[in-house]
């Protein structure tokens, strides 16, 4: 149950369930998005045998340009070089191909719809930018009880041309998302751009238009979590860090994230969330910028065709880079910083701890005991905003 408990000279702000936000019911939690259909099955029944002429050796479509020998991590094809065998790669490639050459319809070199699903999956999660394609039929030729052909045919949410026009809206708007961003950015600086210029421009909105694809981001500035991870895949794409969409569920709803690579190591992040939580706080909150996959695992649950990495580092962690996490307990030091953020003038302060003993035994000294006033002798009223799963503490200073 959610709660929020006010004070006279200090605003506490409770927030329970896994994901710690405010006020939100349980039919508003449905909000975080429902990841569309990525399939559409459809069995012919069996023909007469055909005229030798009429089934000639198919004719597939070119393959993209990629390294069969590359390493994960290349921008634009994560996803493919997670892929484990070379026909659901191969599959990929002409399905990808198929979708960017507005095709109607192309016969696979597979014959297996599992293998085909899987390569799907992994095509819409290296192209978030892919808004013309909306999930797909696949139907199965036999004869005499053996398969003898599988077709692909992409469904379309617009024309070729209404696509073109869609584009160029589309690159207007994200040259003013990424303008104020330095050419000299790192890959963790570009990361952590995407994720903050995500928040404080889109609104979490259930009944925007193409709401599950990057147009509700760059035309309408409202979307619900594909959308944010299908702009967070595509943005980052164009900035060279190699980052796919991740689906699954949290909280019971079917949800979508990221996962993208800086400096080499796995790191997921969540903007959905992020988004949803600095609603809340009033400024852009970190608690799902570059995480393990234990501390996502707590509350999302991966669904995904093909295997991902672990992900296990934790030095570009928000938290981490800007020295705002504690591996131990220490009250002066805490106490110490807590004051140089609150006399720097800064609207908010986030703080992240190693386990969940020292996030309560910091929360009990400073807020419920009060210690706060101790080392911020100043102040007259905090209000503080608890994520107890990913051991955050945010301080809102007043």
């Amino acid at each position: 149950m959610k709660k929020i408990v006010l004070g006279s000279a200090l605003i506490l702000v409770l927030l329970g369930g896994s994901m710690g936000l405010l006020g939100w019911t349980a039919g508003q939690q449905s909000r975080l998005g429902t990841v569309r259909s990525t399939e559409s099955i459809t069995d012919i029944a069996e023909t007469e045998e055909p005229e030798a002429s009429e089934y000639s050796e198919p004719e597939y479509v070119e393959s993209l340009s990629v390294d069969t020998q590359g390493e994960p991590g290349t921008a634009g094809t994560l996803a493919w070089s997670l892929l484990q065998d070379a026909e659901t790669r191969t599959v990929y490639e002409e399905i990808r191909s198929a979708c960017e050459a507005h095709r109607d319809m192309v016969e696979l070199s597979t014959q297996d719809v599992d293998v085909v699903a899987a390569a799907y999956q992994a095509v819409g999660s290296d192209c978030g930018g892919m808004f013309w394609v909306d999930g797909y039929t696949c139907t199965t030729q036999r004869l005499g009880g053996r398969v003898i052909g599988l077709y692909f045919s992409p469904s379309y949410t617009c024309t070729d041309a209404e696509r073109e026009q869609y584009q160029a809206a589309v690159d207007e708007s994200v040259e003013q998302y990424l303008r104020s961003l330095s050419a000299s950015a790192s890959d963790y600086e570009k990361v952590k751009y995407v994720y903050e210029v995500l928040a404080s421009n889109v609104e979490y909105d259930l009944d925007s238009p193409e709401n599950q694809n990057i147009l509700s981001v760059f035309l309408y500035g409202k979307s619900v979590c594909n959308g944010f991870a299908s702009a967070a895949q595509y943005l980052l794409t164009l900035l060279d860090v190699p980052c796919i969409i991740v689906s699954g569920s949290a909280e019971g709803e079917l949800h979508a994230w990221n996962l993208a690579y800086i400096d080499g190591e796995p790191y997921y992040f969540d903007a959905t969330w992020g988004c949803a939580l600095s609603e809340v706080t009033g400024s852009c909150t970190y608690a799902y910028l570059n995480i393990t996959g234990e501390e996502l695992e707590k509350q999302h649950v991966i669904d995904m065709r093909f295997p991902l990495p672990d992900c296990t580092a934790t030095d570009a962690n928000y938290y981490v880079m800007q020295g705002l996490y504690f591996d131990a307990f220490n009250e002066a030091r805490i106490g110490n910083l807590l004051y140089s953020c609150y006399s720097s003038g800064v609207q908010a302060t986030e703080v992240k701890f190693a386990t969940s003993e020292i996030f309560q035994q910091v929360k009990q000294t400073f807020i419920t005991n009060m210690m706060i006033y101790e080392y911020c002798q100043n102040l007259t009223q905090i209000r503080y905003v608890e994520n107890p799963e990913m051991r955050v503490l945010t301080l809102q200073w007043r």
